[in-house]
């Protein structure tokens, strides 16, 4: 009865991996008394860009691990979550590798999201387009753009970096990086910003009918830079 509940498990969480239900299938496990599997190696397929200690800090076991049979299937499925959950990898399979009747591998196979995200940026100043068009003459100086462009995985570390370029009739400069481990732990992440606006007219008062009244003039009226970081 052992013997065919562990084949019934092992037959279940590799089916999807021919090579590996090839492997079960020569190995006789019905020797194995402990109830454990020691886990061996961890390997990672399909990370062309991210790191393989990243993925391997969000598995709930390490090699050398005793891994508790009845609570594999668990075990597996909360591993698979949890590096699912970094938003690097549209789908995470691991499957369990069968050495001997008391020793395991754990492969890992992701595929990786796609991280470069640019956008392009069209805005008018005036309140709606009619007003743009009727009043100002549809006039492409009161218009802001630029581009937006964001990398979620910049060194393959799960950084992030961001960079807003905004121009015309006011201008953004913005400049935004976070990487998630700083120290060999991996438990502290650093984060910081940087921008730079530029305005030609900025509300100053409420007329009576609460309608905004922009301080304005041709050249920028008004400058700020501001910075921040933080330790996570």
């Amino acid at each position: 009865m052992k013997r065919f509940t562990l084949i019934c498990i092992f037959g279940w969480l590799i089916l999807s991996h021919q090579a590996a239900a090839q492997l079960a299938d020569s190995i006789d496990i019905s020797g194995n008394n402990s109830g454990y599997f020691k886990l061996g190696d961890i390997k990672i397929f399909g990370n062309k860009k991210t790191k393989p200690y990243i993925i391997e800090r969000e598995l709930k076991v390490k090699k050398g691990d005793s891994l508790i049979i009845s609570k594999l299937y668990e075990t597996i499925a909360q591993c698979k979550e949890l590096v699912y959950n970094t938003n690097l990898f549209s789908s995470v399979t691991i499957t369990p590798i069968l050495k001997s009747a008391y020793e395991m591998d754990l492969w890992v196979t992701v595929n990786e999201r796609w991280y470069i995200y640019p956008s392009p940026q069209f805005k008018l100043t005036d309140r709606n387009f009619n007003e743009w068009w009727k009043v100002y003459n549809h006039d492409f100086d009161r218009v802001i753009y630029g581009v937006k462009f964001s990398h979620q995985n910049m060194t393959g570390r799960g950084d992030q970096i961001g960079v807003y370029w905004l121009n015309g009739y006011a201008r953004n400069y913005t400049l935004a990086y976070q990487i998630p481990y700083i120290n060999k732990k991996m438990t502290r992440g650093l984060a910081f910003t940087a921008n730079y606006l530029e305005n030609r007219e900025f509300p100053y008062k409420t007329s009576y009918n609460n309608k905004l009244l922009q301080f304005q003039q041709e050249q920028f009226s008004r400058k700020s830079f501001s910075a921040s970081a933080a330790l996570r």
